[in-house]
């Protein structure tokens, strides 16, 4: 992840901190920028101009304590620890699935300022970058049915098992060989 440049600029208005890097920083993330900056903004208790300014006189120092707090919240899995959090939006919830173990999170927060964001902006958020979307965990397996390969072996309707047989030279010869054991 790259590390947040700031800026401090002055004009009539008083003093703002500009995150120059914003965009990078949550791309490496995996997350709107909207809700990083309101996250912020809520921890420091300023309010925002435009996309990438922070009312205010605000250190890298702070910012960077605020940003990992964002992270342990919103971006890491709570089992595992990676981040690897893919968010999904169902009615009035976000839901954080982990890519790493398949952890589901049904109970991300929602009441806060950022979490309001992300839901609002997860939708769009990943129709515009779909290589953040959808989750595909491999889960690991769990029954022993479930670890073999299918051998091709089929029932008959009378419970009896019947091979079945793939095309080519070798499921030639071994149907003329049960064609003459079984008779």
């Amino acid at each position: 992840m790259p590390e947040m440049k700031l800026s401090q600029e002055s004009r009539l208005n008083g003093v703002k901190t500009n995150i120059k890097n914003l965009p990078e920083v949550a791309r490496a993330l995996r997350v709107p920028e909207s809700a990083i900056l309101k996250y912020f903004c809520s921890e420091v208790g300023a309010n925002a101009e435009g996309t990438t300014i922070i009312k205010g006189t605000h250190l890298q120092s702070d910012l960077a304590r605020h940003l990992d707090k964002f992270i342990m919240k919103y971006v890491c899995c709570k089992k595992c620890k990676l981040p690897e959090i893919t968010h999904e939006v169902k009615k009035k919830a976000l839901i954080g699935i982990c890519r790493s173990c398949g952890n589901t999170d049904p109970n991300m927060d929602t009441i806060s300022k950022a979490g309001k964001q992300l839901h609002k902006d997860i939708p769009t958020y990943y129709s515009a970058n779909p290589e953040f979307g959808k989750a595909t965990v491999i889960a690991p397996a769990t029954t022993a049915a479930a670890a073999t390969p299918d051998l091709g072996i089929a029932k008959a309707k009378k419970g009896k098992k019947k091979r079945t047989l793939a095309a080519g030279p070798a499921a030639e010869e071994a149907a003329e060989e049960t064609k003459e054991s079984d008779a």
